[in-house]
């Protein structure tokens, strides 16, 4: 069995989250603030007080909340408004719009006001417009507007508008990938308590991406995203007390961030809580939960839970030893590009293990998991070369991969080298 974690780095990916900033949830949670914005306000609002004084965030909000909850009249109102170019109500009539909220659902519509709004610099109008160009809903798909939009939000100080360039340039999505540009942008957001700058910036920490490398840092912004609910936060605050890194290293504690994380159906979480299980790391083995839980990620996706499932299944840990069902796990994972997934399903291949011995198949595999640094795959490259398993035999390629498989410590590919030097 391979039970170490199949992806050797720490790196965990970066997510982006589309907040609709007064869309379904926002609405119906601001009932004190409606109340209390009411009393501020006075009256109703008549079309000749808007005309003459335009709308407040607050007077905007409320007229919004009761829209969104049917009434006609508000909704007129805001319509009124927003057709005499008030951006206050331009605003909030994107939101409608964009979540069906006392009006028919229509991207058209919402990416219409949203852009009256946007060009008199309202940061949330622009915010969401970015996402509308983004998805290419109620508008043609175009990157580079939506990258325009989010950065005019983001220079207004929308701490979510800061998030996603943050992430844009984490991830060379339309923008040169930089990560400094990304740490200056989340640094910016998390000055709000931004939930998910606050994750990605403890991510950068963690693997010095455009920061010096600390996972002490890292797992400051970790705790802060953690106290807010953020499954990722949580998932990488427990896996830091899992491995020791940036803290005293705690298995009670990783399996409380993890499980907290499991709540919310994180899929990392639920597989960093199964291999705590079959490593039984500060807990009884349990090869049952571990399964479990790697069936919960894996039914979401997770390359590694899928990859433990395939080591379960042909190993037989808590389950018959089953190829066929270690290589269907094995080849959802590989599809994913999961090095050791690709090169177990290799060998499971080269050995005819559940399904058809097929050794150009494996060697197919067994590249794709060398090219990733699997020492194993490596090691195989340099016999399927030196012997025609797979491939056409070539001593220069095979020498290539022994001295590759050399290097990162396969013992027998010094061997192999050495005889082929001797001609043996």
């Amino acid at each position: 069995m391979f039970l170490n974690r199949p992806s050797e780095s720490v790196t965990m990916r970066s997510t982006a989250t589309r907040f609709a900033y007064f869309g379904v949830l926002v609405f119906f949670s601001l009932s004190a603030l409606s109340s209390q914005a009411r009393a501020q306000e006075g009256s109703p609002l008549s079309g000749q007080q808007i005309l003459s004084h335009g709308l407040s965030s607050a007077q905007g909000l409320n007229i919004a909340k009761s829209a969104a909850k049917g009434d006609k009249h508000e909704l007129h109102l805001l319509m009124f408004a927003a057709q005499k170019n008030d951006p206050v109500a331009q605003t909030y009539l994107g939101y409608l719009y964009l979540n069906g909220q006392g009006v028919k659902q229509d991207y058209a519509e919402a990416a219409k006001w949203f852009g009256k709004a946007a060009k008199q610099k309202r940061p949330y109008a622009q915010y969401q417009l970015g996402w509308l160009y983004y998805n290419g809903e109620g508008v043609e798909q175009n990157l580079d507007k939506a990258i325009a939009w989010w950065r005019k939000s983001a220079a207004l100080g929308v701490a979510a508008a800061q998030t996603q360039m943050g992430i844009l340039y984490e991830t060379g999505n339309g923008v040169p990938f930089d990560y400094k540009q990304a740490a200056a942008w989340f640094q910016k957001a998390v000055t709000q308590q931004d939930v998910t700058a606050q994750t990605n910036l403890g991510l950068l920490y963690l693997n010095g991406n455009g920061v010096k490398q600390d996972p002490l840092e890292a797992a400051k912004w970790f705790r802060l995203a953690a106290a807010q609910g953020n499954a990722q936060a949580e998932n990488a605050l427990g896996l830091l007390y899992d491995l020791g890194m940036g803290v005293k290293q705690d298995y009670a504690k990783a399996a409380k961030w993890y499980r907290k994380a499991t709540a919310q159906k994180n899929p990392d979480a639920q597989t960093n809580l199964g291999l705590m299980y079959a490593k039984g790391k500060g807990m009884a083995t349990d090869y049952a939960r571990a399964l479990h839980w790697f069936r919960l990620a894996a039914a979401q996706g997770n390359a590694d839970a899928q990859t433990y499932l395939g080591d379960f299944y042909e190993h037989g840990t808590g389950v018959p030893v089953n190829y066929v069902d270690a290589a269907q796990w094995y080849r959802k994972a590989a599809a994913q590009d999961q090095p050791q997934a690709q090169y177990r399903l290799a060998l499971i291949y080269a050995n005819g293990q559940g399904v058809t011995q097929d050794y150009s198949k494996a060697a197919e595999l067994c590249r794709k998991a060398a090219t990733q640094g699997v020492s194993g795959a490596e090691l195989y490259m340099g016999n399927a070369y030196r012997y025609g398993k797979g491939v056409d035999k070539n001593d220069k390629r095979a020498l290539y991969w022994y001295r590759k498989a050399a290097d990162s410590g396969e013992d027998d590919a010094r061997s192999a080298i050495a005889d082929m030097k001797t001609g043996e």
